[in-house]
């Protein structure tokens, strides 16, 4: 991870009024708090207007990070929401490098990872993070050897839906979306 301005930790801000002041083609510049607060405080003051911002800091690429992450993104109100998954969207990689503590290897994977399978996985996420359904990570523990490289790496994204009818309670579903890491013994 690159030491953000100041030597502390990133986080990613967002704004429902001055969000699209930082929105630069290639995704939100992460400050550091001091910064945005300056940017923040000058803003307002300037233009007499209320904001509300919600920080939410990267996570770690872990089971237990992803459920972190979504319960942050789950609490945010529906504009601030749909932005996130709206950013998902547009830039599957991007976000992922926003929102996880990623190592170098892991970055470089990222960027190898075929289009086609990048692109489901993009709609898939802003579907369930609208909805705020259920997403989990399953990540299978593999010791790398240090010549070693990712050759061997399977990453599989399965949809489950249950249906039911009960005549009275009516129609129900339930939906989860599960990305799985695991490693093709070779």
């Amino acid at each position: 991870m690159k030491p953000a301005l100041g030597g502390l930790n990133p986080i990613r801000v967002c704004s429902r009024r001055f969000m699209g002041l930082w929105d630069m083609p290639s995704g939100p510049i992460y400050f550091n708090l001091k910064l945005w607060a300056l940017v923040l405080a000058n803003a307002c003051q300037t233009s007499g207007t209320h904001l509300t911002y919600f920080i939410m800091q990267k996570v770690p690429f872990t089971p237990e990070g992803v459920s972190d992450l979504l319960s942050q993104i789950y609490a945010l109100p529906d504009p601030q929401l749909q932005q996130e998954a709206a950013a998902c969207a547009a830039n599957f990689r991007l976000w992922m490098e926003n929102n996880f503590i990623l190592e170098d290897s892991q970055l470089a994977f990222l960027e190898q990872i075929d289009d086609q399978f990048i692109a489901t996985a993009a709609s898939e996420m802003q579907y369930f993070i609208s909805g705020r359904l259920p997403i989990s990570l399953i990540k299978e523990e593999h010791q790398k050897l240090k010549e070693e490289d990712d050759r061997g790496k399977l990453i599989d994204l399965g949809k489950n839906r249950q249906s039911s009818f009960d005549s009275e309670l009516g129609f129900s579903e339930l939906q989860s979306l599960t990305f799985t890491i695991s490693y093709s013994e070779n």
